[in-house]
């Protein structure tokens, strides 16, 4: 039997966020376990830009695939790097290096949308299927 678990974007979303929320909050002393330029702690928080929608991105992308949907995924990923790396070219030669981790924000949400615009209902409360060995004991057994 189905029970179900929420959805799966809002629970990618919320753990991207948290995540991104704790790397910032310990950027300084791990990026001073590596190195002690600021350049390594620039980098930490502006890479948590990309986390939010990464996680909701992997959420989704769990939900198409275990629907069959895996091809919607790929198209969605491939947008986004098609907008990430021509992005990273022309924000870098303004911004630096932080155009870079800009566009990576930036084609993980196009790829996130894309996910999105072809995912449907599927999302709104995705079912949790019991164990297999709970569902094959509650049917017939093998042999009689």
């Amino acid at each position: 039997m189905a029970e179900p678990a929420g959805s799966p974007l809002w629970l990618g979303l919320g753990a991207g966020v948290a995540v991104a929320l704790a790397l910032n909050a310990v950027a300084v002393p791990v990026a001073g376990m590596f190195t002690s330029g600021s350049a390594a702690v620039s980098f930490l928080r502006w890479m948590t830009l990309y986390l939010a929608p990464f996680g909701g991105l992997i959420a989704v992308g769990g939900v198409l695939q275990a629907s069959g949907r895996g091809g919607r995924l790929l198209a969605a990923t491939l947008a986004g790097f098609a907008v990430q790396l021509p992005l990273a070219y022309l924000l870098s030669s303004w911004l630096g290096i932080e155009g870079v981790w800009l566009s990576m924000a930036a084609g993980a949400s196009v790829s996130l949308a894309g996910a999105l615009a072809r995912s449907g209902s599927a999302l709104r409360s995705a079912p949790v299927r019991a164990p297999r060995s709970t569902r094959t004991a509650a049917g017939r057994q093998c042999g009689r």
